[in-house]
């Protein structure tokens, strides 16, 4: 059997300023602001002919900036308002992805290399902090979506079990 390890990080401090800003800070970070990512692999082959590979990845990500919101009801309407102050000042939570990978490699007629392989990722089922959405209370089935609620409670949008099936080859 053999195996193998690695690691690596990256780290990325941006601003943005914008001196003609006269709502807000002039200098910001941007949305997609992610100053450290940390990404942890292993790999392990087994099998006669070390034709296999099982393979793992873990993916860590800094939380991204967000803006707090003012909620306002307009009372002829009756519908709520939301609108971002102290643009980017606050910050989501880490995010993590697991990732698991099975791969077998074999060769045909001694000159055509194939691999084929299943990856599952994100098999934590992580939620992804950085796609939140207002989660609004159920008042009942007949209840209209703009319903005069302030969304006090953001759920996190669920990202899904990501299977991978393919097939490699070297001519």
């Amino acid at each position: 059997p053999g195996w193998g390890l690695q690691a690596s990080w990256s780290g990325l401090l941006t601003r943005r300023t914008n001196p003609l800003a006269t709502r807000g800070p002039q200098t910001i970070q941007p949305h997609f602001a992610s100053p450290h990512q940390v990404k942890v692999s292993g790999d392990f082959q087994f099998g006669r002919r070390r034709n296999w590979t099982l393979a793992g990845n873990l993916h860590l990500s800094a939380p991204r900036p967000t803006s707090p919101m003012l909620h306002s009801l307009d009372p002829e309407t009756g519908l709520w308002s939301s609108v971002p102050y102290d643009y980017n000042s606050l910050h989501l939570g880490w995010t993590n992805v697991v990732s698991l990978r099975v791969e077998h490699r074999f060769v045909v007629k001694g000159r055509a290399k194939f691999s084929l392989y299943i990856e599952l990722a994100n098999i934590r089922m992580e939620r992804n902090v950085n796609v939140a959405r207002a989660k609004l209370p159920d008042i009942g089935e007949d209840d209209p979506v703009d319903r005069p609620v302030v969304p006090d409670i953001y759920d996190a949008a669920g990202v899904p079990l990501l299977p991978w099936v393919g097939i490699r080859a070297e001519l």
